[in-house]
């Protein structure tokens, strides 16, 4: 049974709260299982439970028979974690499946577990002809819901490695320019694009370089169209700059001065067959028509590597989802960043503007603090981290948004997850009605075999009148990862 919402549900995000706007940005729900490499056209959404022992051996299924599928992603809801994102729908049955084909409902309803039962549906669901089935309203609007959300996930996975192959484009232009006339390179370069990807590239200036003791490039402003659309601007930069150290680079160690973007605008469009406006740059185009199960790869090092810095200033992004007929919009994006390598611990800032369409969204968000990475054991963690929000959507205004949080780790090897001293000050109006909630959360470690934990105390009121609010006590944790056991208590005060 699914858990009802504390606000109103809105189709661009999980349901409205405060808490739950800033979780929108920092988790990865629903669980994706699979993502083809080329376009998604059908995805698999398993409606479970965890604590259902046929849910996990489900799971575990879908994982391994995903890769069989060309052009079918797969995701897992689970209906007690992620209730919100169900609304007023009660899932009584498991597993329930609930699969759309370019963005339609096709198929709603329990299943019983196995390969070969999957298989059958997924091949009757793409017989020529077959119309999307009626549905109830709940369900079109979780359908719509999920597959809106699961591609923003898809859409900044993309855009992370088109910032990846910009950057590492940015180094190799550097590298390259020694040997070449950095003219003649730039020419190279954008006849390339309007040979491979039928863009067009335009450097407004003059390209600069260095050579000694650093090997560096300075871009002008850069303007990149839509493919076969030379007027159609899809992405530009005010200026662009990087270089690295020569001698380590001979001996492959890459060491690279601050990396610098200022004024990067790019608009992305998912077309309403699921198809994504960069998905020529991304390969997706040249994805073989079926695919098959991967074979595992060899564990490789990671290579060494220092960068001073990272700086990008003033950059705006839109998403215009036409799947789903939404409009997401980030600007005045700035990230800064101090030295980056294998293992360091190095300082973060970022801020930005946000805002969405239908309903109506927008604000500002910043965060700061510092940032561990050890890439060679997988090990990542903040310290000294705080995060703030301000915005309205659609009738829900938050004043205030505070999270602060003294240290938080992710280690593989030791407590997977340990976390201290978590504060959260939240505050806004809902309509006419104000509220206040706060949460405090000195201390919390899960590991495998482990759980433990302090005391954990949730208060909310009505605006300022302390004195008519509900507090919810968690005494401790215990147990383990997979079964974690909470001592929790309740009251209200008036």
């Amino acid at each position: 049974m699914s858990r009802k919402p504390s606000f109103e549900s809105y189709p661009f995000l999980p349901p409205v709260n405060p808490g739950h706007v800033f979780a929108v940005f920092m988790s990865d729900f629903p669980l994706l299982i699979h993502r083809p490499e080329g376009g998604t056209e059908t995805m698999v959404i398993c409606l479970c439970a965890d604590w259902c022992g046929t849910c996990r051996d489900y799971r575990t299924m879908l994982a391994g028979e995903a890769p069989r599928h060309a052009g079918t992603a797969f995701a897992w809801v689970d209906v007690e974690d992620d209730g919100e994102l169900l609304g007023d729908l009660d899932i009584e049955t498991f597993p329930t499946l609930l699969v759309t084909v370019k963005g339609q409902p096709r198929f709603f309803g329990p299943v019983l577990p196995g390969e070969e039962t999957l298989r059958r549906l997924l091949r009757a669901l793409h017989e020529p002809g077959r119309p999307p089935v009626q549905v109830d309203a709940e369900v079109a609007s979780l359908a719509a819901h999920l597959n809106s959300l699961i591609g923003v996930q898809s859409l900044i996975k993309k855009l992370s490695i088109v910032v990846g192959v910009l950057v590492g484009l940015l180094v190799v232009a550097a590298v390259a320019a020694v040997f070449v006339d950095v003219d003649y390179f730039a020419a190279q370069i954008a006849n390339f694009v309007a040979t491979r990807y039928k863009r067009t590239l335009s450097f407004e200036g003059d390209l600069k370089l260095s050579i000694f003791p650093h090997v560096g490039v300075t871009l002008p402003v850069v303007r990149l169209s839509e493919p076969n659309q030379p007027e159609q601007e899809a992405a530009s930069l005010t200026s662009a700059q990087v270089s690295v150290a020569l001698l380590p680079l001979l001996k492959g160690d890459v060491q690279a001065d601050t990396v610098t973007i200022d004024g990067l605008k790019a608009k992305v469009v998912r077309q309403a067959d699921g198809s994504m406006s960069i998905d020529d740059l991304l390969g997706a185009q040249d994805a073989p028509a079926q695919e098959q199960p991967a074979e595992p790869e060899a564990a490789t090092k990671i290579p060494a590597f220092h960068v001073n810095g990272v700086t990008l200033a003033n950059a705006r992004v839109v998403f215009d989802d036409r799947q789903a007929g939404q409009t997401y919009t980030l600007e005045r994006l700035n990230v800064e960043t101090g030295p980056l390598a294998n293992v360091i611990e190095t300082p973060v800032s970022l801020s930005l503007g946000f805002g969405a369409t239908s309903p109506e969204a927008r604000g500002d968000f910043n965060m700061k603090g510092q940032l561990k990475i050890d890439l060679e054991q997988g090990r990542y963690g903040l310290r000294d981290f705080s995060a703030g929000l301000k915005g309205a959507i659609d009738t829900l205004q938050v004043q205030q948004f505070a999270l602060k949080l003294k240290g938080f780790s992710f280690d593989p090897q030791g407590p997977v997850i340990d976390l201290n001293d978590l504060a959260l000050d939240a505050q806004g109006r809902m309509g006419a009605d104000s509220f206040r909630g706060t949460v405090a959360a000195p201390k919390l470690a899960i590991a495998s075999d482990k759980a433990s934990g302090d005391t954990v105390q949730a208060k909310v009121s009505p605006g300022d009148k302390e004195w008519l609010s509900a507090v919810l006590t968690l005494a401790g944790v215990g147990g383990t990862a997979d079964d974690l056991k909470v001592n929790s208590s309740g009251w209200m005060r008036s």
